[in-house]
């Protein structure tokens, strides 16, 4: 399934980028990077995913008394629904598709290099796109991360009485906001449907595109719920990050967006990210 969905989405990939062509639709490659926003970019980034992992705390599961003694009616209205799912061969299926679109996400810069009209040029954007991709997933994920080290937050499946307590109370049991998966997925499908748009700007497969790699990520953040792992509002937040990662990650690097500035910052009180833009 995998091989197929990959072969299929850069076959697609190939002919727009043919289409494109044939309409004379030739456009300059749009992005370029700057040493010093992109040192920021991923320092900061790169920090915000090291800094939770490395420092000390309660990294333990939930307690066991209370994991015992509380009940899903105190959960809000919107998530309760999530406790009565678990599945494990959904969760399976889900993890599929994780592998599947981390592929496409890092197979499209090399895709959309490799396709690219500037022959001379085609590995120095390949390595342009890859540093783009790989800041977007740092900021995503040291966003995730940070999330999940800091907000306590038990999934749905530790309410489900037919389940061990062992299982109930280990380590990844209060990790449940933001989703990993919804942020991976999304950042991955908007980051290739983004820079597709921006490479071939006149292409009729873009709205293809999106909904291809859309279509995925809803179909595996509605997974998350239903094999219990996730509350619907972990994968919105994490749909949210991702998402936001996957647009403005590659925006900011677009050589007519000069005006346009997302900066991620860490103090002793908070973390997160600042977006500006200069009219």
């Amino acid at each position: 399934m995998r091989m197929i969905f990959l072969l299929a989405l850069f076959c697609l990939m190939h002919l727009a980028h043919v289409k494109a062509q044939e309409k004379k639709d030739k456009q300059e490659f749009p992005y370029e990077l700057k040493l010093k926003r992109d040192l920021m970019i991923g320092g900061v980034s790169f920090a915000s995913i090291l800094i939770p992992v490395t420092l000390p705390g309660d990294k333990s599961g939930p307690d066991k008394d209370i994991v015992l003694t509380t009940t899903p009616d105190e959960i809000n209205i919107i998530d309760r629904f999530a406790t009565n799912y678990y599945n494990p061969k959904l969760n399976d299926i889900r993890e599929d598709y994780e592998l599947v679109i981390n592929a496409a996400g890092v197979g499209s810069f090399v895709t959309y290099a490799l396709l690219g009209e500037q022959k001379d040029q085609r590995f120095s954007n390949m390595m342009t796109l890859g540093a783009i991709y790989l800041e977007g997933t740092l900021l995503a994920h040291g966003i995730m991360y940070s999330a999940k080290t800091y907000i306590d937050r038990r999934r749905p499946y530790t309410y489900n009485t037919d389940l061990p307590i062992h299982q109930r109370t280990s380590t990844n049991a209060n990790m449940s906001f933001i989703s990993g998966n919804a942020t991976t997925v999304f950042y991955n499908s908007v980051f290739i449907s983004k820079v597709f748009s921006d490479l071939y700007p006149n292409s009729k497969f873009k709205n293809y595109i999106w909904a291809g790699t859309m279509g995925l990520a809803v179909t595996s953040g509605a997974f998350s719920v239903f094999c219990g792992k996730h509350y619907p509002t972990d994968v919105m937040a994490g749909a949210l990050v991702g998402g936001l990662c996957g647009y403005l990650i590659p925006e900011i690097h677009k050589k007519s967006n000069g005006n346009l500035a997302v900066i991620p910052f860490i103090n002793n009180y908070s973390k997160g990210v600042s977006v500006s833009y200069t009219f």
